[in-house]
């Protein structure tokens, strides 16, 4: 089958349909609360070509269909997954710092007052207060796979946190780490954006990392 805009766009919205508005196991029963969200602004901009109304339905179904279990877990941070199979809910314990900063990052762009009342809170559970005003983001906790302890330091927690405070206008969020990335992770003669080094650097002054994953 080939695929363009709208046979693409009709086939997530019934997916989206037949699941209760759950969301889509891009993951086999894994029913992440991040992954409604690109969905939800691409069917804006679909309705805005075609005129249609896809996107004001799937952000009616998925606050219903939510609303059983709370977007937010019990320490105000977001939920990251439903399991499809069992309506279990996984919470952000640890917590992740990936995955508020991802789900913020993008709900804000259509649920914009409700992510601005969680985001100072959440994002001050994150922050390693460093030198000059730099700020870094300590590793997420590991996580418990299948009974093994897996460590989760190239989450892109360091990336997607700033990127949250760059979509939330944190403007001195943003620099503190972008101020922390050039100083402690930058090779000689490379830039920040560009290059992290390959071998594992020393701590920083905070005892934070300076390494992570892309």
């Amino acid at each position: 089958m080939l695929w363009d805009r709208d046979s693409l766009n009709d086939h997530i919205y019934w997916q989206l349909m037949q699941n209760g508005y759950l969301g889509v196991a891009c993951e086999p029963n894994c029913v992440f609360q991040i992954c409604i969200q690109p969905a939800i602004l691409g069917f804006r901009l679909h309705d805005l070509i075609t005129g249609g109304k896809h996107a004001e339905e799937t952000v009616a179904g998925y606050e219903r269909a939510w609303a059983g279990f709370g977007r937010l877990d019990e320490n105000g941070h977001y939920n990251v997954m439903i399991l499809k199979d069992s309506k279990i809910l996984i919470g952000n314990e640890g917590a992740s710092a990936q995955t508020d900063a991802w789900c913020g990052s993008l709900m804000n762009m259509w649920n914009r007052e409700f992510v601005h009342e969680h985001y100072p809170g959440q994002i001050a559970d994150y922050l390693v207060h460093g030198p000059d005003g730099t700020l870094s983001v300590p590793p997420a906790s590991p996580a418990d796979m299948n009974g093994q302890q897996v460590t989760r330091e190239s989450d892109g927690n360091f990336g997607w946190l700033a990127a949250w405070a760059s979509e939330m206008g944190d403007q001195g969020t943003r620099d503190g780490l972008l101020a922390h990335a050039g100083r402690f992770t930058t090779p000689p003669g490379a830039t920040a954006a560009c290059s992290t080094p390959a071998t594992p650097p020393p701590p920083t002054p905070t005892g934070t990392s300076s390494r992570w994953g892309p």
